[in-house]
């Protein structure tokens, strides 16, 4: 529609929020709290629950909460490139 401006991030900015490792990145550099993140499960030290998610996902699609390390081997198989973080209980807050 003519007039109509069209706002988008910057790619660099894209970059962070779609790749969950930097995302966690970017927050420690800005003195923000956030959950240890891991890529193997084989290094995840505990503790349990922790969620397994796409690195690059949404709407959680493919995010499971696993109760265990025998869950979590098996989740790994399924889930792709993943990243695991402990499960950290309060409110939720999304961004799209």
């Amino acid at each position: 529609v003519a007039g109509t401006k069209v706002l988008i991030s910057k790619p660099d900015k894209i970059l962070i929020c779609r790749d969950k490792n930097n995302t966690g990145n970017f927050f420690i550099s800005c003195g923000l709290k956030a959950p240890l993140t891991y890529n193997n499960f084989r290094e995840y030290p505990g503790p349990y629950p922790c969620f397994i998610k796409p690195k690059d996902g949404s709407s959680s699609i493919n995010a499971f909460k696993v109760e265990n390390a025998e869950e979590l081997v098996v989740y790994a198989g399924q889930v792709g490139d993943y990243i695991i973080q402990p499960f950290v209980s309060g409110r939720e807050f999304t961004i799209d």
